[in-house]
């Protein structure tokens, strides 16, 4: 939920943040009513509060979910930095071919172009998943 007012500012709510981004048909809810909502959130926050227990038991799954998010992004961020070194690999190999002459540049000419973007989408993905690493 992203917080909103209305245009006379007088009115604050909270609208669906994926009906924000993919369209207002893509969440049941579309808007809520700021006072209310925070009231439910506070009252909920001191239901949480008087259970220790219930607090101690929703922080570990909370950081269980994260070590495993983490550790999910870990390994594809892996996998993505092994397909990178192929693919500079095979640009490497392409430009070898080039060089000792046993294969035209209009062979290989569009493969490159294809591998170059592949290259450069998968520095970004990693570069992505670093920051979320470190977040």
């Amino acid at each position: 939920m992203s917080p909103k007012s209305a245009k006379s500012g007088r009115y604050f709510y909270y609208s669906c943040t994926v009906n924000n981004r993919f369209g207002r048909d893509n969440c049941s809810i579309k808007a809520v009513s700021a006072p209310e909502l925070e009231r439910v959130v506070v009252f909920g926050l001191k239901e949480i509060q008087k259970r220790k227990d219930l607090l101690d038991e929703k922080i570990r799954k909370a950081n269980q979910v994260s070590k495993e998010g983490i550790k999910l992004l870990q390994e594809e961020k892996e996998s993505k930095e092994k397909e990178l070194e192929k693919v500079k690999k095979t640009i490497k190999t392409f430009i070898d071919s080039l060089r000792d002459g046993s294969k035209a540049l209009g062979l290989i000419e569009d493969e490159l172009e294809e591998l170059e973007e592949k290259k450069n989408n998968l520095i970004r993905d990693i570069n992505l998943l670093s920051i979320s690493e470190k977040d």
